[in-house]
């Protein structure tokens, strides 16, 4: 589907996936293919839900610590210090650290 250019058919697929539940790689690649999707659409809104689809389910996740600092990245600004702070303190060695940091009042 999504080779053929059908990114809704694909998005369905992916949530039929991701609807099966537990923490499967399968489950785990789906909601990251959906966020993918989300972005190639622009679609912030979706790409937050997803991210906090994502952690819900993996918080430990290969992708968790993107997924942290999509959602730091994408916060008003009057939020987004403190959500850097929230990433420091959950993930000091974060691949992100140096964008948190510099984040910090």
């Amino acid at each position: 589907m999504l080779r053929a250019g059908d990114l809704a058919g694909a998005d369905e697929r992916y949530i039929e996936i991701a609807a099966i539940g537990g923490s499967r790689p399968e489950v785990e690649h789906a909601l990251v293919d959906r966020f993918g999707l989300a972005r190639a659409r622009h679609d912030l809104a979706a790409q937050r839900r997803l991210w906090r689809a994502y952690l819900d389910r993996f918080p430990g996740g290969g992708f968790a610590d993107d997924a942290r600092a999509g959602l730091c990245r994408s916060e008003a600004d009057d939020a987004r210090a403190a959500c850097w702070s929230r990433y420091l303190a959950e993930l000091p060695a974060g691949a992100h650290r140096d964008e948190a940091t510099e984040a910090q009042p």
